[in-house]
């Protein structure tokens, strides 16, 4: 049958007709925390970043919405292209990541000091109107 992800035999490698598909530079990355870690915020101009946690807690607060995301074990997200956000990753976090194409496209972002303030430590609140953004 045709699928509009795998059309043909995509799913098994190929297809009957001997043509393969081409392949997209990829990157995939797995890390683990073993200490409490924030990454500066940033967003990425090309790509998004598909996010699966295999192990503990990770925080992430979108900076166009001003929206608090908490993510536990198991979870999957994607962090879109284009939307700025800042992420904390809580002691024992384990993280798989793929980004398509995988290409270095990270624009950083101004860290202020609510920012700041809410990366110092794991259970610091998120507060956008104390920061004065509307």
């Amino acid at each position: 049958g045709s699928d509009p992800v795998f059309p043909d035999d995509h799913r098994a490698g190929g297809r009957s007709d001997g043509v393969h598909p081409q392949r997209t530079p990829r990157e995939q990355d797995f890390f683990q925390h073993d200490g409490y870690r924030w990454e500066a915020p940033h967003y990425h101009t090309v790509t998004s970043e598909y996010c699966y946690l295999l192990d503990g807690e990770t925080k992430y607060i979108d900076l166009e919405t001003q929206i608090e995301y908490h993510f536990k074990q198991g979870d999957f997200y994607i962090l879109r292209r284009g939307v700025p956000y800042l992420q904390k990753c809580r002691s024992g976090c384990r993280l798989l990541f793929f980004k398509v194409p995988g290409i270095n496209d990270k624009v950083t972002v101004e860290l202020t000091e609510p920012m700041r303030r809410w990366c110092e430590h794991w259970n610091a609140a998120w507060d956008a109107e104390f920061d004065g953004i509307q």
